[in-house]
């Protein structure tokens, strides 16, 4: 098993793509790996394809099916307490990945435990988004979206996630810590999850190479957004609720992991959690204290409006 990588799939009606991505991870430059399919109730053929991969290949292994999990991020956090892998990686099923990815990703890893190999540690690089034929919208997931990968401070990582799941690699101590998720943590997405952990404990370094095709097309759950100003007008009301969202994951985050943080991370958490309660000329100067504003003065300017709407009786903050 040594630094053996488990490649973790969630699978639900992914026939159309599922052997593309396939394919793609049996010509990985890197052979020491197993891949773990998990298929969600499919109705079409995506057991058929994921079963024949198996046949042809050893390291693929489809798993027993498990009640429907409903969701993409409830369905990897159950296939991560699966895996006793040194190294866990997430894959979507309709992304096609280089043929290095394993090999830079592990690359980079192995650099960062050799200062330190008990820290937890998740790498994440940059993808190149796609259309459903493979052809290019933009050379950069990072540029497209307006992500910075060098913001992984706590205080970023509350209010953004510049983590694509299935770009990402993770070492067993980081695992080791999701672990203690529980299907009742209110999480957004399982990526923004272990980011925040990752860079709670331990180390959160991106890779400034695209190393995945991201795949857009209208069956995504997730998908890319461009960052341009009238995107932002138009969804100026789901910002509304990611920023409620974001303070209820930091009131779970806290619950769960607080006793366990330093003491400066659980200082952090705990100011943006309690933001609701707050009055509004204090909300902006624990904004401002802590680094809680978003990249460029569109993204920050949208914030500071939906900020100074967030109510001060929202349920989930009532415990913090």
């Amino acid at each position: 098993m040594a630094n053996r990588v488990d490649i973790l799939l969630a699978a639900y009606n992914g026939s159309p793509f599922l052997a593309e991505q396939i394919a793609s991870i049996r010509a990985q430059t890197y052979r020491n790996w197993r891949l773990l399919i998990s298929d969600d109730g499919s109705s079409d053929g995506t057991l058929d394809v994921a079963r024949s991969a198996g046949d042809d290949d050893m390291r693929i292994q489809v798993l027993p099916r498990h009640k429907p999990f409903g969701s993409a991020r409830m369905h990897f956090m159950h296939l991560l307490a699966l895996s006793d892998a040194p190294y866990v990686m997430l894959c979507d099923q309709d992304d096609v990945w280089l043929p290095h990815k394993i090999e830079a990703m592990l690359d980079c890893m192995r650099k960062i435990e050799s200062q330190d190999p008990e820290v937890p540690v998740l790498v994440f690089c940059d993808l190149e988004v796609v259309d459903d034929k493979l052809k290019r919208i933009s050379p950069s997931f990072w540029s497209f979206t307006g992500l910075d990968s060098k913001r992984t401070a706590v205080s970023d990582l509350l209010v953004r996630n510049p983590v694509t799941g299935c770009a990402s690699m993770m070492n067993a101590a980081l695992v080791k810590l999701a672990r203690a998720t529980h299907a009742k943590s209110y999480m957004i997405m399982h990526d923004w999850w272990l980011a925040l952990l990752a860079a709670s404990f331990g180390k959160l370094v991106g890779i400034d190479d695209q190393l995945v095709q991201y795949r857009q097309h209208g069956a995504n759950e997730a998908g890319a957004v461009e960052d341009r100003l009238l995107n932002k007008l138009g969804n100026l009301a789901f910002s509304r609720r990611l920023a409620v969202s974001s303070v209820r994951q930091a009131v779970s985050f806290l619950e769960i992991y607080g006793n366990d943080m330093p003491n400066d991370v659980r200082e952090i958490v705990s100011a943006y959690a309690r933001l609701p309660q707050c009055g509004v000329f204090r909300r902006i100067a624990v904004v401002n204290r802590y680094g809680f504003w978003k990249r460029g003065l569109p993204s920050a300017l949208f914030q500071a409006a939906v900020l100074l709407r967030l109510k001060a009786n929202m349920k989930a903050c009532i415990s913090v």
